[in-house]
């Protein structure tokens, strides 16, 4: 997690690829901290998985369950290549 000016950061890793079921973890931060960071007006909450570099939306509450509330909840699945990762955690840290 991380807080810079008005927006909070919320990632998390998963070590497999298929997800097929909503991440009660992942939603529990982006809901608890929300409250915590009361001036916040973005929230990106993400959850990185192996596999071929892409996104797609993992969870995300209906426009009528969220109200009134300036900000939603999406939780984002981003799918990266662990090879690559770790060529580029070489190349910037070796």
């Amino acid at each position: 997690m991380a807080h810079e000016d008005d927006v909070l950061y919320i990632f998390d890793s998963k070590y497999y690829s298929a997800i097929t079921e909503l991440n009660y973890k992942q939603l529990s931060y982006n809901e608890i901290l929300r409250y915590y960071y009361p001036g916040v007006v973005e929230i990106n909450n993400i959850l990185f998985l192996p596999g071929t570099d892409g996104a797609k939306l993992h969870f995300s509450y209906a426009p009528d369950y969220v109200g009134n509330r300036t900000i939603g909840t999406k939780i984002i699945e981003q799918f990266i290549t662990p090879r690559k990762v770790m060529e580029d955690y070489l190349r910037y840290n070796g």
